[in-house]
């Protein structure tokens, strides 16, 4: 939970800057927090949907 707040605020221009100021290190950092955040939330919700059809 901790990582994901401090990407949430690295979104901030200013926050980039003080951590990272290449732009090429700004997108995927996020990007694949986000990735990863989804797929989480997807495996977790897709099996219990399939139990809930099933029955």
């Amino acid at each position: 939970k901790k990582p994901a707040l401090i990407r949430r605020k690295d979104l901030n221009p200013q926050s980039f800057n003080r951590v990272d100021p290449n732009p090429e290190d700004r997108a995927p950092l996020p990007v694949a927090g986000k990735r990863r955040i989804r797929g989480r939330t997807t495996h977790a919700c897709s099996p219990t949907k399939e139990y809930s059809k099933r029955l």
